[in-house]
């Protein structure tokens, strides 16, 4: 309307002054007869009334033209714009179809939200809706991210209800029951001529094949007109999808909270509870409040479900009362001449694992009606997506299928036509499913896999499978047909991605070795290292190896490969271990380092490779007791070594100089100035340097020496608590005496700041921002992230202040260190340092962290416990007996791979202290 009403504007403007001119022409020609020639003509005109008629008349048409064409164009773009072939929010909320519900009607059937739920507020309105809208006003796009059931697609839809109640045309793209084409998106948007718009993308985690990756950043990244708004919403796991992408506009609309918001179920049960209580008129007394909260606040559907059956004369709904609840529902009249119990029994049982279920397999496996599956979905129970059926969410799946088993009445047609030929039903349904050969047959096994893991009353639903050769059958081929590559990566990402001991050793014998030969003569030599190291104990891959060495197909690799390449075949094929020969990845990189002896263009992969490459393949050959003079000799002259070094870091010169060592050829690196190299090379790269050097004592001496001769303080200072940490305490466990680093008092007042609440760190400065950007980038540099700490930068009184927040963890870990090396830390006054602020949630969540037995940090856990029990060591006593696990924490430090006297003294006094506390307790 805004453009409607330019036209006009500017059309009339054009038409009155066509007008004023034809007037002006008229009656003051008078004017003008000191100009002969014009005179004349002019006369002639008035004295023919016909001629100046058409003169006037071509003036009124021309500004009709001026008026009449930008209305065609307006109304023809209208019209255009009007054909876009997406859902309005007005259709999908059917606005104009349900006029009113009561409130009891609106918790106990309504399956999807109305636009009426919203405006009669039966629909909590989270206080994200409005934090989102304020977002969009400023950012084109926006993307919600949360857990299963947390409220994602309610919010979206508040959201955009409350914008189109702001006059904003709203799209909406539901994933669940529609592809995603990137390509339809942005041709769409194209059309889009309305400045307020907006797009929504509902399940964004659903639509995010490997193409479509690329293509939402191309969108993102400025396809489409700015003006329309989009917003996104998907399941946590979207953050997996994308890590790989770090630099991508997907990705840092992931990582700015200004274009992401991430939800929780649990913080919106309290105004859930509320809006309740304010529309039923019920009271929610506290106790029941509280069970609610902690039995059902996870989900939110489950506890709308719980809501719907709630008694205030009674306790809150237990399980079994939801599940009696759904088999009422499921038995109503119009569900029951359908058979909705036989339809809803195979989509559910798939559908807890969000696998939807092909439409021939209900029709033509199990024999129903596709009538009757049609009539569910025209009642909303089921949805369809290219002849694929699902439920709504996982969760409502979740709960119908323990409806189904609770009862055994329910869906008893299916249920008697799977046991006829599997006995049990409930495993029978996957082996048809199976049978069937889904696309999404690796996830599913994945699932199924990792369920059973993390539960022990769960049954080894894989394990099952595998022993019909039917479904074994069907499962391997229908995984080996959707390989685009057959190579070992494929492989190796199926066995890890179904992680199961039977699946893993069945997988890999049910190939031919000719076929694997195939998937190893097509994979990259690096692949086949990490391959190898996994699944050597296959007889079946043995055998091909073997034959794949012998028969030079692993040199034609090595000549084809760059020596990184190499590097990490030999890494990754010397991690294989047998029970019976834990040494057999050895012998096996021996060999693969003989081949490599063949190699014809060595010294050019020499020339051609990094110094790290040529540190990690001597270091390899080092470690499995091999003879890496055939790589060194050919770093002598004319080989330009000590360009190599000065291109590499700190970390890789370490592992050089060490490997050199160990071969008497120290020579080479005659000349290299070390001390400038330190003084350029960051905290977090010096902490490498020591670590890499300390396999050789006499090496430690010599360079920890260099390294401390250097002022440290700036290096300290600008480095996170976690990276100070490991480099302090490798120096003093590398060193023959403690390191003069540690008594230095530059030094330690860094150190000291660090335990403040808020770490500062200040800098002179008459332009901020400038300096602002640069010390952010030095931080990045230098390893203080986001992850391991954040800071808060102002400018204050001339100066550029960092405000670092650091782990208190960390903190106890640093002051461990200092205590062991008997250095106790000295606050402003000169008094031991004491008045820590301990946040018992904090440091009990670090301390799982790092006693986590999938990735223990065992030297992190006794020196922080050190560092504890330094400044209180009853209240260390008294937290380990009410937060962590003395087991847990005994088998952690028992972990710790001890290198020298040092760490193996700190690991022994701790374990010592915490089994006598054991025996107290």
């Amino acid at each position: 309307m805004v453009k409607m009403r330019k036209i006009l504007k500017y059309g009339l403007l054009f038409l009155a002054i066509s007008l004023v001119g034809i007037w002006i022409f008229v009656y003051f020609r008078h004017f003008l007869v000191q100009l002969p020639r014009i005179s004349i003509i002019l006369n002639e005109i008035a004295e023919r009334p016909s001629l100046l008629a058409a003169i006037a008349i071509l003036g009124v048409l021309l500004a009709i033209i001026k008026i009449i064409i930008p209305i065609i164009k307006w109304i023809y773009s209208h019209i255009k714009r009007e054909k876009i072939n997406l859902p309005t929010i007005d259709w999908v909320l059917k606005r104009d179809e349900i006029k009113d519900t009561p409130f009891d009607k609106f918790l106990k059937e309504r399956k999807d939200p109305y636009w009426i739920d919203f405006e009669k507020g039966y629909i909590t309105k989270r206080r994200e809706v409005d934090e989102v809208v304020a977002k969009l006003e400023k950012n084109r796009v926006h993307l919600i991210i949360g857990s299963p059931s947390s409220g994602k697609s309610l919010i979206i839809k508040n959201i955009g209800y409350e914008l189109r109640k702001k006059k904003y045309e709203v799209f909406v793209k539901e994933l669940k029951t529609e592809e995603l084409d990137i390509n339809d998106i942005i041709e769409k948007i194209s059309k889009m001529k309305k400045k307020k718009t907006l797009l929504i993308i509902d399940d964004i985690h659903l639509g995010l094949t490997e193409y479509n990756k690329l293509k939402c950043n191309e969108l993102l990244g400025g396809i489409g007109k700015p003006k329309i708004k989009i917003l996104l919403s998907g399941r946590d796991i979207i953050e997996e999808k994308i890590e790989p992408l770090t630099t991508t506009p997907l990705a840092f609309l992931m990582q700015d909270k200004k274009t992401c918001t991430k939800i929780n179920a649990i913080d919106a049960v309290e105004d859930i509870l509320i809006n309740f209580e304010n529309k039923s008129n019920i009271k929610i007394e506290e106790e029941n409040r509280r069970e609610l909260r902690e039995q059902y606040g996870h989900d939110l559907w489950v506890l709308s479900l719980a809501l719907s059956l709630y008694d205030p004369e009674c306790s809150i709904p237990t399980e079994k009362e939801l599940i009696k609840k759904i088999k009422e529902l499921l038995t109503v009249d119009d569900y029951k001449w359908i058979h909705a119990d036989d339809i809803i029994l195979p989509i559910s049982a798939f559908y807890c694992y969000e696998a939807p279920v092909a439409m021939r397999t209900l029709t033509k496996t199990l024999g129903l009606k596709e009538e009757n599956i049609r009539e569910l979905i025209h009642f909303g129970e089921i949805r369809e997506k290219n002849w694929k059926l699902s439920l709504h969410h996982s969760s409502r799946a979740k709960l119908y299928l323990e409806t189904f088993k609770e009862y055994k009445e329910l869906g008893e047609n299916v249920k008697e036509t799977i046991q006829k030929k599997f006995g049990d039903w409930y495993i029978g349904l996957f082996h048809l499913y199976f049978r069937s050969k889904p696309k999404v047959c690796v996830g599913l096994l994945s699932r199924l896999a990792n369920e059973y893991k993390e539960s022990i009353t769960k049954e080894d639903i894989v394990s099952e499978l595998l022993k019909d050769d039917d479904t074994k059958k069907a499962i391997f081929e229908n995984i080996v047909e959707s390989m685009e590559v057959k190579n070992v990566k494929r492989l190796k990402d199926t066995r890890s991605y179904v992680s199961n001991r039977t699946f893993s050793k069945e997988f890999l014998e049910y190939f031919s070795e000719e076929d694997l030969l195939e998937f190893l003569n097509n994979s990259k030599i690096n692949q086949l290292g990490s391959f190898l190291s996994k699944g050597y104990y296959s007889i079946n891959v043995q055998n091909v190896y073997q034959r794949f060495s012998r028969e030079s197909f692993l040199l034609r690799k090595m000549n084809d490969a760059t020596l990184g390449e190499i590097g990490v075949f030999i890494y990754g094929i010397r991690q294989v271990k047998f029970k019976k020969n834990v040494l057999k990845g050895a012998e096996l990189a021996l060999d693969a380092i003989e081949k490599l002896k063949e190699v014809d263009n060595l010294p050019q992969k020499l020339g051609e490779a990094t110094l790290k490459n040529i540190s990690l393949l001597i270091q390899n050959i080092n470690e499995v007791g091999g003879d890496p003079k055939f790589i060194i000799d050919k770093l002598s002259p004319p080989f330009d070594l000590i360009k190599k070094m000065e291109e590499s870091t700190l970390d890789y010169i370490g592992l050089l100089i060490v490997g050199l060592k160990r071969n008497d050829a120290e020579h080479l690196i005659e000349g290299f100035d070390l001390a400038g190299k330190v003084e350029e090379s960051p905290l977090i790269k010096l902490n490498y340097f020591v670590w890499n050097i300390s396999a050789d004592q006499s090496l430690s001496v010599k360079y920890n020496k260099i390294i401390e001769d250097h002022d440290l303080v700036e290096k300290i200072e600008m480095s996170d608590l976690n990276t100070i940490n490991r480099f302090l305490w490798n120096l003093f466990q590398t060193s023959s005496s403690v390191p003069k680093t540690f008594t230095d008092t530059k030094v330690r007042n860094v150190i000291v700041n660090c335990l403040n609440d808020k770490r500062l760190f200040s800098v002179d400065t008459t332009s901020g921002w400038f300096n602002l950007f640069k010390l952010k980038k030095k931080f990045k540099s230098e390893g203080i992230k986001k992850k391991k700490s954040t800071y808060l930068v102002r400018k204050e009184d001339g100066k550029l202040n960092i405000y670092i927040e650091e782990n208190i963890g960390e903190k106890l870990c640093l002051i461990g260190i200092y205590e062991y090396a008997n250095c106790s830390l000295l606050d402003a006054n000169g008094e031991k340092i004491s008045g820590i602020k301990i946040s018992i949630p904090e440091i009990e969540e670090w301390f799982k962290k790092n006693i986590n037995p999938h990735k223990p940090e065992p030297f992190k856990v006794a020196l922080a416990l050190k560092g504890f029990k330094a400044i209180d060591e009853e209240n260390t006593i008294s937290f380990i007996n009410s937060h962590l696990n003395f087991k847990e924490v005994i088998d952690c430090l028992k972990k710790s791979e001890i290198k020298n006297s040092k760490s193996k003294q700190l690991i022994e006094n701790m374990l010592s202290w915490l089994n006598g506390l054991e025996m107290e307790k």
